[in-house]
């Protein structure tokens, strides 16, 4: 994505700026190892995220989920973006256009005073855009557990630790699960509803997770992903009946010596 991809301004300093700090943040989001599965496209005031769909292969049913999530990430950092320049974000899910490979829009509001907490997750976000540190050994604090809860449950999703049961049978069927530390934190993320706008809202969550966890002085890394939590018996031993986890997010302190991609 480039800098005219954004917001339509005139090409003032400040709105290069602006501009500048649109493209950053979009960058900075999670992206999916196989690489970044989404496209954004300038409307009126704001900017759409599509469904990247240029390989012209139709996406599986997990793989289009993944690709939500992701795409949500996105939302969440944009989201900041609009704040931090001064602006009330507003967010459509699903629009009705021409294109069904729109997702969401996030336009500029009106105009107000950013938080302290929107500029330091700003900072936050370009920082883990660049760097992210792996997840090394807990233990992690009751407080820094309520505080990212909090921020989950801001995006209306819900987090749950897995228990120790779950968490060995997941760690027997997925590598990633394995290599959680023992005493890092195993949590899911999820809604009471398996339909596409929570997938988007799981993502907005995923990433105010990593980005509150780093602000806290923690590091959190997605650990399994929709194909992975698929199959009814799991979801249903993570989180009970009627609650559909979407995707297990590890948290712990951060290991400083090794240099990791987004996950």
């Amino acid at each position: 994505m480039t800098a005219e991809l954004m917001l339509a301004r005139p090409t003032t300093r400040a709105a290069r700026r602006d501009n500048e700090l649109d493209r950053q943040l979009s960058d900075a989001a999670v992206r999916h190892p196989s690489g970044r599965p989404w496209s954004l496209r300038p409307v009126d005031g704001g900017v759409e995220i599509h469904i990247d769909d240029r390989s012209g292969a139709a996406p599986s049913m997990a793989g289009l989920h993944t690709m939500r999530i992701m795409a949500g990430t996105v939302v969440r950092n944009l989201r900041l973006g609009v704040s931090a320049l001064g602006h009330r974000p507003v967010v459509t899910l699903f629009p009705p256009t021409k294109h069904g490979s729109v997702l969401a829009v996030v336009r500029r509001g009106v105009a107000t005073e950013p938080t302290p907490l929107d500029r330091a997750l700003v900072e936050m976000a370009l920082q883990v855009g660049r760097y992210l540190p792996g997840v090394g050994e807990g233990p992690v604090p009751d407080g820094v557990v309520r505080r990212v809860r909090e921020a989950v449950e801001a995006e209306n999703v819900w987090l749950c630790s897995v228990d120790d049961a779950v968490r060995l049978k997941l760690a027997q069927a997925h590598p990633e699960v394995a290599a959680v530390p023992a005493t890092a934190r195993l949590m899911a993320i999820g809604g009471n509803h398996d339909v596409a706008s929570v997938h988007l809202q799981a993502g907005q969550a995923v990433q105010s997770l990593v980005l509150m966890a780093r602000l806290l002085g923690y590091t959190a890394a997605v650990a399994a992903w929709p194909g992975d939590l698929s199959a009814r018996p799991v979801h249903e031993s993570i989180a009970g009946h009627g609650r559909f986890p979407q995707v297990l997010v590890a948290i712990g302190s951060p290991v400083i010596s090794a240099v990791h991609d987004r996950p």
